[in-house]
């Protein structure tokens, strides 16, 4: 009697228990496998390993020694040839000095670039190190022999061109100022050539006194470092913030040798490469990873200032803003008897102390950008106007 019960019982619950196993089996499989697409789209999938991070401390490792190897070896050269820039009415130091000591920059900030490209490849950053070494040689040529205007800006505009065309195929060239990506390459074309131009000429034209243009990289560097670390979430960001460091990295090393009294200084080589560069990596910054055009006009804006401010000035009194000169404020600043080192101090301390935290601001509040701009250049526009940018002094 009893199996007799029991066993349509079992007939009859088993079928059901087993429905309802294999239904939970495959609710469990569904939500495990979302969970698994979770972890696998979030940023912290992407943080470099172990060994990557190994293999980027040995890229700064060899872009330092590289940097300041060739710095010394260079300089060694430099007087046994009389490769030296010597002092005249327009210019900050009072004795010859060797020259083109940017070249250890050039060849550490590109070999490191070439390795991290190695390990993962972008054809923007490819372009950067071959672009990169044209200009520094056009400089290095222009150092040591001497090199017209025309053809060097014909080189500075074709290569621009180029390396613009490359970014608008890949990520589209975008209306600055906007909290919201809008691409429209023909207005803003004209907009980043005449931004990549003029950043590369200010960087060659604010060389002027000991240590300024190398400790303004660095600044400009860690900057870019904190804005990009914020942003973080790809590995393309990564080679990026990357490629900032090892910039940083191998101005830190020639630094050693251009702190006052300078040793040797950059020279063309140098400073036109280290405008390119940092030139073109601001406009990725804006179209590529979201960076708002303000955080890259505050982060520069110490050289933006003096360097526009004694253009315009100049201009409109009539002289050759073509001729070289000692007109900056930054030069002013020097001849009213501050040291090369306090003055090249102050624009470091206005740096870090001030506009990159600003920049820092902007990005995290972006709808209040243009507001941190305008609040960011109000001292900075007193101060070059406090030592007379511009302005015939002597």
């Amino acid at each position: 009697m009893g199996s007799a019960i029991v066993s349509p019982l079992k007939t009859n619950l088993l079928p059901s228990f087993t429905s309802f196993t294999n239904k939970k089996r495959c609710f469990l499989k569904a939500e495990v496998d979302e969970t698994q697409k979770q972890i696998e789209s979030m940023p912290i999938s992407k943080s470099p390993s172990g060994s990557n991070m190994s293999f980027f401390l040995v890229t700064l490792v060899l872009g330092f020694v590289l940097s300041f190897g060739v710095t010394q070896k260079t300089l060694k050269y430099a007087l046994k040839k009389g490769l030296l820039d010597e002092p005249n009415h327009r210019s900050s130091h009072k004795k010859a000095t060797p020259t083109s000591g940017g070249l250890g920059l050039v060849l550490g900030v590109s070999t490191g670039m070439f390795l991290l490209l190695w390990q993962t490849f972008d054809p923007f950053l490819l372009f950067l190190v071959f672009a990169g070494l044209l200009v520094s040689l056009s400089g290095l040529w222009d150092d040591i022999k001497g090199l017209s205007v025309q053809i060097r800006f014909l080189l500075y505009l074709l290569l621009s061109i180029a390396g613009l065309f490359l970014l608008n195929h890949s990520y589209g060239l975008t209306i600055p100022f906007l909290t919201h990506q809008v691409q429209t390459p023909t207005l803003t074309f004209p907009f980043y050539l005449l931004f990549i131009l003029w950043l590369i000429n200010l960087y060659n034209f604010m060389d002027g006194i000991d240590g300024l243009l190398t400790t303004q990289g660095i600044c400009v560097s860690l900057g870019y470092i904190l804005l990009l670390l914020i942003q973080n979430s790809s590995a393309l960001e990564q080679i990026y913030t990357q490629t900032y460091a090892l910039i940083a990295v191998c101005l830190l090393s020639f630094l050693f040798f251009n702190w006052h009294p300078a040793k040797i200084f950059m020279g063309n080589v140098g400073s036109i490469f280290l405008g390119f560069i940092l030139a073109f990596l601001a406009v990725l910054g804006q179209i590529a990873f979201q960076i708002p055009l303000e955080c890259t006009l505050i982060i520069h804006g110490a050289f933006l200032t003096d360097a526009t401010t004694t253009l315009i000035r100049r201009g409109l009194s009539g002289q050759n803003v073509l001729k070289a000169h000692r007109d900056h404020a930054y030069q002013h600043a020097t001849q009213m008897g501050y040291s090369h080192a306090q003055v090249s101090l102050f624009f470091a301390f206005l740096n870090l102390f001030w506009l990159v935290p600003l920049a820092l601001l902007a990005l995290l509040y972006p709808h209040g950008a243009f507001l941190i701009l305008v609040i960011a250049f109000t001292p900075l526009f007193y101060l070059v106007w406090k030592f007379k940018a511009g302005i015939k002094t002597s």
